[in-house]
Formats: C-alpha cells, structure tokens, sequence
C-alpha cells in the first residue's frame, strides 16, 4: 500500500504523526508512507529523514487544504490511500480525559496504537554542536503576538529560571522567535529551525514549556523540564504532555504559578 499523510497541524502535531505513522507500518507491514508537510513547516523537513515516512511531499495548502494544486498532485501520484491533512479529533471537545495526544492521533485515522508504545521517535542522523556547557531554554509559545498568555513565562519569571540554571554553573542559549524579548545573560543567535533542534541537542538538558521543540526533545528521548498549563486541562494535562523517559513536568494555571522552588527541584534531577 503506498499512502500520504499525516496530520499537519502545528510544528508539534508534526512531531506526534511519527506515533500514527508507526502504528499504520505495523498494521499494514510493506507498505511506504509519504510525509505530507505543509510549506509553511518545510523547514523541519530534514528532521523526518531515517524515520517512519519514506518520502516527503511539500504540500501548498494549510486551513484550506487541499488546494487544487494538492488535488492534483495525489491524483497523478495515485495513492492507495490519503490521510485527511486537517482531521478532526476523535472525542473532540474531551477527547484528553480517555487518550494521550500521541494515542489520539492514531484514534482519528482508525489506527491501533503502535505495539512498541506511543513516544514520538525521530532519528539523530545529523551532527550537533557541543553546547555541553549549555541549558537551552525556550520561554515563549508559538503565535508571539498572542503573547503573554497562561502557557508562556513573563520575562521577568524567565529571568528567575535563568538564574537558578546559571547558578548551577551552566550557559543559557535561548530558542525562539528572534522578536521575543532579550534575556539578559543569555545567548541567542539567529539560526533555522533545523539549526535550532541540533543545539538543543547537543546542549547539556532543555527547559522548556508546552511547544514544538518539547515534542521534538521527546522524540529523542533527551533531558527536558517542562512546565504546561492546566487551564484547559485541568487533572488531564498529563495527556498532552509528550512521551520521554527522560523528561520531568510540572503545571499550572498559568506558568508564572509554577513555583521556583518546584522548577530548582526538578532541575536538580535532569542536570
């Protein structure tokens, strides 16, 4: 069977299609399966390379998927089967209190989950830099101008968790969007997405909130503190926190709730 997908969504949403593309290779064993990744993300495209998917496909379309330029292409590509790009959640509006995100994301595509459990899983077939000094540090969630919000850290909170990493002896280099505010004693360079997930992994742990990159660390399996919000979900917010025997997390309402004392403690344990 040749097919396309899987869901686009957010940069996170791209990195949780690795579980539903691992459970349709066990499923349907031969197989290929194409990643289908909107334009907009096509900078992560080098991150599904050695993973589940065999080939990438860039899509035109996002809200308005397919475009009819996505129409023609699957139909002169002549897949077996094509993933809904925008599909809507299973048990949409609590589908969190019954499922994980991972275990949800085979749920609307009719798959089983995977045999080997539902941690994301991409492979380091690149080089890192040696950031070994380093605590990369992402503070900010995506949609910037929607900032502050309960699922970021003020800066003046960010600046405090600054300063218990540097107090235990190492560098703080922050991932992000270039118009975020500036931390003082930390570093910031500019750099692509891709160049952004290599420092990360190639700095000592990562410490960050609910994004696209704490999937990404997941898949991975490195050291992460990450602190979510539970506005939304309340006593469910275990359910969209990734997969990795190597990660801690904590919540709150808002993220400035979440104590210093809580975070050094944790800190503690992925350093």
């Amino acid at each position: 069977m040749r097919a396309i997908g899987m869901m686009q969504g957010q940069r996170g949403d791209l990195v949780v299609s690795t579980v539903p593309a691992r459970a349709f290779k066990q499923q349907y064993p031969g197989s290929t399966l194409t990643l289908g990744l909107n334009q907009r993300y096509a900078d992560m495209a080098p991150l599904f390379a050695h993973s589940d998917f065999d080939d990438i496909h860039i899509y035109e379309g996002y809200d308005n998927w397919p475009t009819k330029r996505d129409s023609d292409y699957l139909i002169r590509a002549g897949y077996d089967h094509v993933f809904d790009a925008m599909p809507k959640r299973k048990n949409e509006g609590n589908w969190w209190a019954h499922e994980t995100q991972a275990e949800n994301a085979c749920s609307v595509y009719g798959l089983s989950y995977p045999t080997d459990g539902t941690q994301c899983r991409l492979t380091k077939w690149f080089d890192v830099p040696d950031y070994s000094g380093y605590v990369a540090f992402n503070y900010i969630g995506a949609f910037y101008a929607g900032y502050p919000n309960n699922k970021s850290y003020s800066p003046e909170r960010a600046a405090q968790i600054v300063g218990l990493i540097k107090g235990k002896g190492h560098k703080v280099i922050v991932l992000g969007d270039p118009k975020e505010p500036t931390l003082e004693g930390t570093e910031k360079r500019p750099m692509g997405y891709f160049d952004s997930v290599k420092t990360l992994l190639g700095c000592r742990a990562f410490v960050g909130i609910d994004s696209g990159l704490t999937w990404l660390s997941s898949a991975y399996s490195f050291p992460t503190l990450a602190c979510y919000s539970n506005a939304y979900y309340g006593e469910h917010v275990g359910s969209i926190q990734p997969t990795n025997p190597n990660a801690r997390y904590l919540s709150a309402s808002n993220l400035n709730d979440v104590g210093l004392d809580q975070i050094e403690s944790e800190l503690n344990k992925i350093l």
